[in-house]
């Protein structure tokens, strides 16, 4: 009889883990929370415009750095050399997206465009983070990684 109650548990605790993932990509289950995974340096690994790449357009200026450093209240990107633009972020909409603010009033793309910029997150884990939004009749699908 206990062994049924032990075989009934691992099933439920097994459906409840597969069935239970925040972003679409997953992961399926973490033991980091939302803000210690987004911590970090990214670099561009595909950025899609409407389906088609245009990862060339946004590396090829970032060949000495290309990252974005992202902080516990904010963020960095560096171009080369030593400028660049910083701002916040915040969660938004159950954790379910992500709002870049930008201090310097201008954008930096693909991952800044103005002063706010709203992003739905795909998936995030320690070493990808995959973003994807509108704008003006336009699908923007951006995927960072960390190689640390």
């Amino acid at each position: 009889m206990k062994t049924n109650i032990y075989i009934l548990l691992f099933f439920l605790v097994v459906f409840c883990i597969t069935d239970c993932k925040k972003y679409p990509e997953g992961p399926r289950i973490s033991l980091r929370t939302k803000k210690i995974r987004i911590q970090g340096v990214w670099y561009t690994e595909l950025f899609l415009v409407n389906g088609e790449d245009s990862t060339a357009n946004y590396i090829i200026p970032y060949v000495n750095c290309g990252c974005y450093n992202i902080g516990p209240k904010g963020y960095s990107i560096y171009k080369i050399g030593s400028q660049g633009r910083d701002g916040s972020w915040d969660f938004s909409n159950n954790k379910n997206n992500i709002v870049f603010y930008n201090n310097n009033g201008q954008g930096l793309p693909p991952l800044f465009v103005g002063d706010k910029v709203e992003w739905v997150i795909q998936r995030l884990t320690d070493k990808q983070f995959w973003l994807k939004r509108n704008d003006n009749n336009k699908e923007y699908y951006l995927k960072l990684k960390n190689p640390n």
